[in-house]
């Protein structure tokens, strides 16, 4: 991600944190060199569909206000999907790591998200033999990233995505808070 920050602008939508306040808010910050993190502070307390429509709000209204219409949408996390379903962007890539519905206290509706993540996205990678073993079932694109990867080999890959972002120069990640502060 940081490499693409040299050459175009790049957002991290992190997921939201709950505080004690009356109205949501952006905070954006400077994450990795180049990297835009973006945390919806939330107001306690709102439902499950208030979360999806602030955060819905909140992604247009930053969206609107840095002009960026033409972006690739890469997604850590299916259930970001829930306010950002709406949005088009040129390519999306899901970049599945870990097995999220197995972790303790996952929603139910994870496996539910992934599948429309599996129907929106060109390319999936996986972050382990057994996680591409199985998401390989369920998507005709997915590709084995383990965390080691050797760059140079595994480059190809990138093609479709690198090319569209050196012709929209922005990416919108969509992701979970601990991954690039």
């Amino acid at each position: 991600m940081s490499q693409w920050a040299a050459s175009g602008r790049v957002h991290f939508f992190e997921e939201p944190l709950f505080v004690e306040a009356d109205s949501a808010i952006l905070i954006e910050s400077e994450g990795t060199p180049g990297v835009r993190v973006i945390t919806p502070k939330l107001p306690r307390g709102l439902t499950e569909q208030e979360v999806i429509d602030t955060q819905r709000r909140l992604l247009d209204d930053y969206l609107k206000d840095q002009g960026i219409a033409d972006f690739i949408a890469w997604y850590y996390t299916p259930m970001s999907l829930s306010f950002s379903n709406h949005c088009s962007s040129r390519v999306v890539v899901y970049d599945c790591m870990d097995e999220l519905s197995a972790f303790q206290g996952a929603p139910p509706e994870m496996v539910e998200q992934e599948q429309r993540l599996f129907a929106l996205a060109d390319v999936v990678f996986a972050g382990g033999r057994s996680l591409y073993e199985s998401k390989r079932l369920q998507h005709a694109n997915v590709h084995l990233f383990p965390s080691s990867i050797d760059l140079a080999h595994f480059a190809f890959l990138f093609v479709k995505v690198k090319s569209t972002f050196e012709l929209v120069k922005t990416a919108f990640h969509f992701g979970n808070n601990q991954v690039f502060h």
